[in-house]
Parts: C-alpha cells; sequence; structure tokens
C-alpha cells in the first residue's frame, strides 16, 4: 500500500508539472477568444488526447470546451455528453463548494494551481474519486482564458485505504477489549511499541519499556539458561508461543506473564523485528497449581484406602485409579489410563460377567457383585465390588457420565466365614450324637428305669433334661442357620391344608402352655384354605412364635392364634398380652441372636435365632412374616403365604370351566408381588410368585404359564440375563413377558446385540388398567390369528430355514423378486415384510415406497447379508445381519415386531 501511494504522488506530481507546461503553453498560444488549440497546436492536441489520464478544459463559467478520451472513460460519458453537462452534474454535492472557492482565488491571482482530492459521480450512479490538478490559463496580457485540468483516477487507492481503516479500528478496537496487550520490537529485539498499559501487571510501565530489551525489564526467578535459550531462538527469527515470564506487580506480587511472538520481514525479506501479544496468566497458573495440588490430595487419600479404587467413564475407558488398583493388575498408570474394561478384564470375563454389570451402571442404577480376580503378586482374591453411577453437570446434567468402582479384598472374610462354618457345622454334628446319649439317659431315668428316685435326685435329672434339651434346640438352630446362609437349605413344598398343620402345632404346645399358666385359643374363619409348603418347616415357624408369645405372657393368660384369608393369601395370627416389644428393639427383633433383654441374669430363656430362622423359612416359601406391637398391651406376629388353589372337580357330563389364564409373576417385593396377584385374580388370571430368579426358573420348567410379569432387578439375576436364558429355552422362547419395574427409562434391553421379546413395558407405580390391558395383550397375542409374513428372499434355503423357525407363530408367503413381492403386497394384506436388500440386480430398498403407499402398512424387519441404509427412505422396524443372527435372534426380533398395534413400546436406548 505504502509503494503505490508513493507511485501515485509521484504520478500526480509529474502531472502537475505536465499541466503547468501545457497551460503556459496553451496560454501563449491561445486565441483571443479562450479556445485553445482551434488554430491547433499539434503538441498540445496530442498531448491532451492520449494522456491516460482524465484531462478537461473548462471556460471560466466552468462549462467544458473540450475533454479527453480518458476522462469520458472515467465517468461513462461519451465526449459530447459530457461537453453538454454542467461541471455541478458531475461533481459530488458535498465537494462543489471547495472547487467553486479555489476557482475564485486563481481568478483573484492568489494562486495559479491548485490541487485536491474529489468525488465525481458515474453515469451509473457510483461514486468515483479522482485526484484533480487545475490550472488557470492565461493569455499574453495575463488576462484570465480558461482552467486546463488532469483528473487522475483513485478510487481503488480509496477503497483500499477504506479496508485499511476499517481493519485499524477493528484491531483497535480489540486491543481495547482484549485482556491481552500487543507488543513490537525491532531489529535489535528493544521494544518500540506496547498497547496499553500494563502496570498492573508489571513493576514498570509500557512508556518505560520502550527501547529496552526483555530481558532488561525486571523478571524474578528467571534462570540465565532460560534468557539463553530464548535469546538464542530470536536471533534464528523463529516464532515461540507461551513463553513464561515472571513479574512484580505493582504491589510487589509476583506475577506470571505468558509471551508469544512472531517474527516480521519487509517485502524484501529483511529481518525488521518481532510482532507479538503478552497475557496474564496468574490467575490460571494459581487455578492449576491448586488443581494439581487437589488432585494429589486426591491420590493420597485413595492411596490409603485398603480397596481397588477407580473411575471409568460413559465409554468403559479408565481414568482414574488408586495405587491398590494399579497394584492389584501389575500395570503401570500409563498401561490403566484410557484402557477399556474390556482390555483390563479380558474378552471372556467381560463378555460372561462383566458387560451386563457395567451397562446396568451407566443406565443409572448401583451395581454390586462378588468376583475372584488374580493378581499380580499371585493367586486368587475376593473381592465385593460397587458401581456407582456419576451424573453431569450443565448441559450433561441427569445423563450418566460414568461410574466409581469400589472394590473391597474380602478373601481373609471369605477365609474366616468358611472355617466358622466348617467350625459350627463340625461342632454341632459332634455334640448332637453325645447330647442325644444323654438326653435318652436323663429320659429312662426320669421314667423310672432304674427305680423310683429320691425327689431331690428327681428334680435334678429333670433340671438337667430340661437343660439338655435346650443346648439341643440351640445347636440345632445354629445348624439351621449355618444351612440358610451356606445356601444349603432346601425345601421340599407340597400342597397341605392349613389348619390341621396349625391346629397340630398348637396342640404339641400345649405343655408348655400348661407349664407357663397361659392358655392357647385357635380361631380359623375357614377350614378349606390349602397352601404350598414344607410342613415341619412350618410347624417349625409356628412353634417358634407360640413359644414366644408364652414366654412373654402373663400368668393366667391367653395366646390367641388366628388363621384367615387376606386378598388372594393366608395370614396366621399370633397375640399375646404381654408387655410389648421395647422401641429401641423392634429394628433388629429379626437378626440373629436378637433378644430384648440380653442381660446374663435374663428371666426367659432362648438362643435370639428362632425369629430370624423362623423369616428365612417363610420367604423361602414365598410369604412373609412381620410383628404389631404396642407397650403394655402385647404383640401379634404374623405370616402370611400365598393360597393354594387346588383344581375345581366337576360331576360328569358338567361342561368344565374355562380355564383361568396362568401368570408367573417375578417380582422380587413380596408386597408388591401380591398386589399384582390382587389386580390380575380381579380380571380373571391365576397366578403364582417367584421372589427370585431361582425360584422363577423353577416355577418354569413346571410349565403352564400364559406369560410372566419380570421385574428387572429380581434377585438372582439381571433381567437381561433372565430374559436371555427365557429366550434360549424352546420351553419358553415365545413366552410373552410384561416387564413392570422402576427402571422404564433404562429403555429396551439388548443381549449381546440382539433385540429381546418383551411384549410391554410397564413402569412402577402400577396402574392396574394399563396392567389388565397389556395382559390381555400379551395373553391373546399368543393364542390370537398366526401373523401373516411375506418373506422376499431369492435363495430357497434361506426361505425354508426361516418358515421352519416360526412356523409355529406366523404363516409365510414367499417373493423372490421386487415383481413378485409388488404383486403379493397389491393383492392381499400383510402384517410383515421380511426383506433381503440383495435380489439379483435388483435392490430390496426399491420395495419399500410401495410398502409405504398400503394401508394398513405392514411392519420392515430388514434381514440381509448388508445393513446399510440409504438416506430419505423409511426406517425398518428392525435390521438383522444374516452372519450374525442366530435362529432365536430372529424368532425373537420378528415377535417383537409383531406386537399389538395397541402395545406400549418403551423409548428406543441410543
Amino acid at each position: 500500500m505504502q509503494q503505490k501511494d508513493q507511485s501515485l504522488h509521484e504520478r500526480i506530481a509529474e502531472l502537475t508539472r505536465l499541466n503547468e507546461n501545457l497551460a503556459r503553453q496553451a496560454g501563449a498560444q491561445a486565441p483571443a477568444n479562450g479556445d485553445p488549440g482551434t488554430e491547433g497546436d499539434q503538441h498540445f492536441s496530442s498531448a491532451f488526447e492520449n494522456a491516460a489520464i482524465g484531462m478537461a478544459v473548462l471556460a471560466l463559467d466552468s462549462h467544458r470546451l473540450r475533454v479527453n478520451q480518458a476522462f469520458s472513460d472515467m465517468l461513462g460519458y461519451s465526449k459530447a455528453e459530457l461537453l453538454t453537462t454542467a461541471v455541478f452534474d458531475v461533481t459530488h454535492p458535498e465537494d462543489l463548494a471547495e472547487d467553486l472557492l479555489q476557482r475564485e482565488r486563481a481568478l483573484a491571482g492568489e494562486i495559479e494551481t491548485y490541487q485536491r482530492e474529489k468525488r465525481y459521480l458515474h453515469k451509473s450512479g457510483h461514486i468515483v474519486w479522482a485526484h484533480l490538478t487545475c490550472s488557470l490559463v492565461r493569455g499574453a496580457d495575463g488576462t484570465p482564458l480558461h482552467f486546463i485540468s488532469q483528473m487522475q483516477d483513485i478510487t481503488e487507492r480509496k477503497r483500499a485505504e477504506q479496508i485499511l481503516r476499517e481493519g485499524e479500528e477493528r484491531f483497535r478496537a480489540l486491543v481495547e477489549l482484549s485482556n491481552d496487550w500487543f507488543w513490537e520490537q525491532d531489529e535489535h529485539f528493544r521494544f518500540v511499541q506496547i498497547s496499553g498499559d500494563v502496570a498492573d501487571m508489571a513493576s514498570v510501565t509500557s512508556a518505560q519499556s520502550i527501547g529496552k530489551l526483555r530481558w532488561e525489564l525486571a523478571h524474578v526467578g528467571m534462570d540465565d539458561s532460560v534468557w539463553a535459550a530464548h535469546k538464542a531462538l530470536l536471533e534464528r527469527h523463529e516464532a515461540f508461543r507461551d513463553f513464561e515470564v515472571t513479574r512484580l506487580d505493582s504491589k510487589g506480587e509476583v506475577r506470571y506473564l505468558s509471551i508469544s511472538g512472531v517474527p516480521i520481514f519487509d517485502a524484501s525479506g529483511r529481518f525488521t523485528g518481532y510482532r507479538g501479544t503478552g497475557r496474564d496468566t496468574t490467575a490460571l497458573r494459581r487455578s492449576t497449581d491448586n488443581l494439581r495440588a487437589s488432585e494429589r490430595l486426591l491420590h493420597e487419600i485413595t492411596d490409603t484406602i485398603p480397596a481397588l479404587v477407580a473411575y471409568v467413564d460413559s465409554e468403559q475407558r479408565c481414568r482414574f485409579h488408586n495405587r491398590a488398583y494399579q497394584d492389584a493388575f501389575g500395570l503401570t498408570s500409563e498401561q490403566l489410563l484410557g484402557k477399556t474394561m474390556r482390555e483390563l478384564m479380558g474378552d471372556e470375563y467381560y463378555e460372561k460377567t462383566l458387560r451386563s454389570k457395567v451397562e446396568e451402571v451407566l443406565a443409572g442404577y448401583p451395581v454390586v457383585y462378588e468376583r475372584k480376580q488374580r493378581v499380580a503378586r499371585g493367586g486368587r482374591r475376593h473381592f465385593v465390588v460397587n458401581y456407582f453411577p456419576r451424573y453431569g453437570d450443565d448441559d450433561d446434567e441427569g445423563k450418566v457420565i460414568g461410574f466409581y468402582s469400589l472394590a473391597t479384598d474380602i478373601t481373609e472374610l471369605k477365609r474366616i466365614d468358611q472355617l466358622k462354618n466348617e467350625f459350627v457345622s463340625t461342632v454341632s454334628h459332634e455334640l448332637r450324637t453325645p447330647l442325644t446319649s444323654i438326653r435318652g439317659s436323663l429320659g429312662l431315668i426320669a421314667g423310672g428305669v432304674a427305680g423310683k428316685l429320691p425327689d431331690a435326685v428327681q428334680s435334678l435329672v429333670g433340671i438337667a433334661k430340661s437343660n439338655c434339651e435346650r443346648l439341643i434346640r440351640l445347636i440345632n438352630d445354629i445348624l439351621d442357620i449355618e444351612k440358610i446362609e451356606s445356601g444349603k437349605m432346601k425345601l421340599e413344598l407340597q400342597p397341605v391344608p392349613l389348619v390341621p398343620l396349625i391346629t397340630q402345632a398348637v396342640a404339641a404346645n400345649e405343655g408348655f402352655a400348661l407349664a407357663t399358666g397361659v392358655r392357647l385359643a385357635l380361631h380359623c374363619e375357614d377350614e378349606n384354605m390349602h397352601v404350598n409348603v414344607e410342613p415341619d418347616r412350618l410347624t417349625q415357624v409356628v412353634t417358634n412364635l407360640l413359644s414366644n408369645a408364652l414366654k412373654f405372657s402373663p400368668a393366667d393368660g391367653t395366646v390367641d392364634v388366628h388363621v384367615k384369608r387376606q386378598g388372594l393369601g393366608v395370614r396366621v395370627e399370633i397375640h399375646d398380652h404381654g408387655p410389648g416389644i421395647p422401641e429401641e428393639f423392634r429394628g433388629r427383633i429379626f437378626q440373629k441372636f436378637s433378644q430384648a433383654d440380653s442381660s446374663d441374669t435374663r428371666q426367659k430363656s432362648g438362643t435370639g435365632l428362632g425369629l430370624n430362622i423362623s423369616r428365612a423359612i417363610v420367604e423361602r416359601m414365598d410369604g412373609s412374616i412381620g410383628f404389631e406391637t404396642e407397650s403394655g398391651k402385647g404383640t401379634t406376629f404374623f405370616f402370611e403365604l400365598p393360597e393354594w388353589k387346588l383344581p375345581v372337580t366337576t360331576l360328569p357330563g358338567q361342561p368344565l370351566p374355562p380355564r383361568r389364564p396362568r401368570i408367573l409373576i417375578c417380582e422380587g417385593d413380596v408386597d408388591v408381588a401380591r398386589l399384582i396377584g390382587i389386580m390380575l385374580d380381579k380380571a380373571g388370571y391365576d397366578s403364582d410368585m417367584a421372589h427370585s430368579a431361582e425360584q422363577a426358573s423353577e416355577f418354569l420348567a413346571r410349565g403352564g404359564f400364559d406369560a410372566v410379569t419380570l421385574d428387572l432387578k429380581l434377585p438372582g439375576q439381571t433381567g437381561g440375563e433372565f430374559l436371555d436364558a427365557l429366550r434360549n429355552d424352546e420351553k419358553t422362547m415365545s413366552l410373552p413377558v410384561v416387564v413392570i419395574s422402576a427402571l422404564p427409562g433404562q429403555g429396551e434391553l439388548k443381549l449381546d446385540q440382539r433385540p429381546s421379546a418383551v411384549s410391554e413395558w410397564l413402569p412402577k407405580p402400577i396402574d392396574e388398567d394399563r396392567l389388565i390391558s397389556s395382559m390381555q395383550r400379551a395373553v391373546s397375542a399368543l393364542k390370537g390369528r398366526k401373523p401373516r409374513i411375506l418373506h422376499v428372499e431369492d435363495d430357497l434355503d434361506i426361505q425354508h430355514i426361516t418358515a421352519a423357525i416360526a412356523a409355529d407363530f406366523a404363516s409365510f408367503e414367499f417373493a423372490a423378486t421386487l415383481a413378485e413381492a409388488r404383486e403379493c403386497l397389491l393383492s392381499k394384506p400383510f402384517d410383515l415384510v421380511l426383506l433381503d436388500l440383495s435380489l439379483g440386480k435388483e435392490s430390496g430398498w426399491d420395495l419399500v415406497e410401495v410398502i409405504d403407499t398400503l394401508d394398513p402398512r405392514p411392519s420392515l424387519i430388514v434381514f440381509s447379508a448388508s445393513d446399510v441404509l440409504p438416506g430419505g427412505r423409511s426406517r425398518p422396524d428392525a435390521v438383522l445381519l444374516k452372519a450374525s443372527t442366530s435362529n432365536a435372534d430372529l424368532l425373537h426380533t420378528i415377535q417383537r415386531v409383531l406386537k399389538m398395534p395397541e402395545a406400549t413400546e418403551p423409548p428406543p436406548t441410543e
């Protein structure tokens, strides 16, 4: 730009001299009428007409006498038009006054020539900038004759100047608004300019820095080697970024400054200095230091925890770990950070055990499980592992962005627990044998086998026998606890009448009641009640509850036993009129060895294990146990069991009543399961309840169910694992499943990228009407007509296999070409189209347009060797790859897509 300006000014000066010479020549040769060149001086005419810039001869009254072609081209007018157009019509209105003023000065003899930049109006309407040189031509006697004007077009220069000004204004605004400051140095690295005052960031002002080298300014803590390296970089004329210097501010506090710069070269490539920016990074530096200190503290704290601590992000990559985690794997931090759970734990273990748990916690649900893991120091260790979801903030608020992992080594606890169990089992069995002999011997002696005993001896034998019985009960209770905790207690359930069993238990405790002076009273509202239980274990429960009630009842009191129906189950209540259960003891009454009076001098005998055992037995028989108490008035212990429905017998010739559909309720919460059962019973469904995956599997093995309700948090297995087992069993692979869970946001389960067949998804709390509607759809879908499927496939083997897989579920028609498929679709209705994308040279996607026009539109499953979906098409309901889809996967997907139209579909998971 500077070079262009210099060239332009030189050109204008040259033209000015030429104009003055022409004016003198024109004045010397001009006729008296003032019209130059009428006789035609050839030199003047040639210079005038061939000039590269605009030229004009103006009369003293400002009308044009002559113009050249360059001026005509500049303004877009013809010469003739310019000669008849007034000067003022092509001059910008704002420039007229100055033109008139300068001409008046020339005519007054104050000046002979004047120059200025002015604006002309182009014929098309836009502005043309010109540098004007105007000279007054006088005759030989000094009389003014006319003006000669030269116009140099400077529009492009003006435009460039405008762009430059705008750029400078933008730069100035950025400088004023920026927290950075800008600096410039000469070729000797001395400051020549600093924008703004940086006195608040350094001990010297901007003005005091001018002319100095950077290292001549006051710095603190800057090593000579640092400056030497920086000087070497400058000498090489290299750009640099974020060079950190430390200086004292006006308050004497250390400030951290980050300097960046680039070398400057002129047009010839000569180095002329540096230009760059500076920024105060003190706050950032202190924040970074604080963050590092916080991270060090976090590592120090977690490194002292005797557990494996880690954080895993949503991509399942390890982002943090403590030293124990590192030591367990025998890897360095660099080898752990960024690795996925699959890479750390191995493909086999990840797929078999870990995947479902990681997916569950990333769906927002805490996970607890035990695992055995080989550690770097050798051997296998037992860990109890907790996963806790981490939720994001701001834009990620409410979204799980990772999870925390806490793994506690319980190997020693496991060993001690195993030793304890073995000790209890061994000692208990070793004690049982001699105690049996002792009890038998004492019984014989008390019965008179050795003759009549003195009263004192008879009393002592009775005491010994009573305490022997007590010790045997303690050992039996301890063995029961050990069986329950080790999972060895197996119950042989069978349907039995409840009232006779309770009556026998009450009769068996009459002797103890007589000894305590308490009366037992049995109240039954209906004799015809049956339960599916193990009789001996249920008798044990009733005996435990009766024993407690008798112990705490006052003499001459009564213990009332009530047997009655409640909802779909039966309820047994045992009520005493004792002191009630203390408030502080109620929360732990079912714990092991818990007693309201635990002092050594307590009056009531007992082990403190009876209630704990009773709860375990009742719950394993699909029941629940609880109590109600009031201080000073007594306590009622109760247990509830599902009532067993006996088959209804009919007289010969009587029509059998229609069979009620039977539903298996898989629900971990006993109360919720009972509520679902009540709702289903009212709607005409029979039901069985499973409170764990193990119980559910036992029920399903017996068969006879029309549908299943499933809680995704069913104890023993995740919902995904349970469904996987269900769908891989030929007996249950078509069984409708209605998910009833507090986890509806989890969305449709995915098992190894295979879609699971779920008929309905219902949230908790349960809407009764919605539950019954969903169950009706699920059961009717199982029993209704076979859906019609059009399989568009040119491979006959695949046609036969597909038909065989779903023959019991649907009816098939086949089309090997698009023409056949179109004919089928337009001639008869289908519920589903199973579409291969590659049909010889044809594309199956061309059939989608036909499918979209149908009313009702059939569902669409792409079953092909390719899953590439072109844009602008309707999306299919499912996409399956032939190479990775099993027979079960195909059947499950067809069943899922062909659900009833009103079925509730959970939101898809990304």
